[in-house]
């Protein structure tokens, strides 16, 4: 069983760029035809990240993707302002850590509510870093 910080990361759901399909369980798909290829061009363009682990399969953290699969426009903002200061790793464990710049709220909770405030806390972190 997982604990700590790296259990916060894994108790969100995750995308592995597969098609989607029922039974998925806590792995969400990106929809597309070729989903592999199209997380991968979002990721190269900095809409999404992803983390390896072992030399496995990129995992997209299921957060970053709206109920039709697109990429949360947000997160290319949040992830230009990171850009060099979090490894991937991170950057998820900073999503899904309490955030004292949020009330207490985890990023991952307040992107849909708040989403610039999440991007503000973001902002406020990289200056933090530099």
């Amino acid at each position: 069983m997982l604990r700590g910080p790296i259990a916060l990361v894994f108790s969100r759901s995750w995308t592995n760029a597969r098609p989607p399909g029922a039974g998925c369980g806590p792995v969400r798909s990106v929809a597309a035809r070729n989903a592999g290829a199209t997380a991968a061009r979002w990721r190269a363009a900095g809409r999404i990240f992803a983390v390896t682990s072992g030399g496995k399969a990129a995992l997209f953290p299921g957060f970053q993707f709206d109920a039709g699969g697109q990429p949360v426009p947000v997160i290319a903002d949040i992830l230009t302002a990171l850009a060099d200061r979090l490894d991937p790793w991170s950057l998820a464990l900073w999503f899904t850590g309490d955030n004292p710049r949020l009330g207490g709220l985890r990023p991952v909770d307040a992107l849909s509510g708040d989403p610039d405030a999440v991007l503000a806390a973001a902002r406020a972190l990289a200056d933090d870093l530099t």
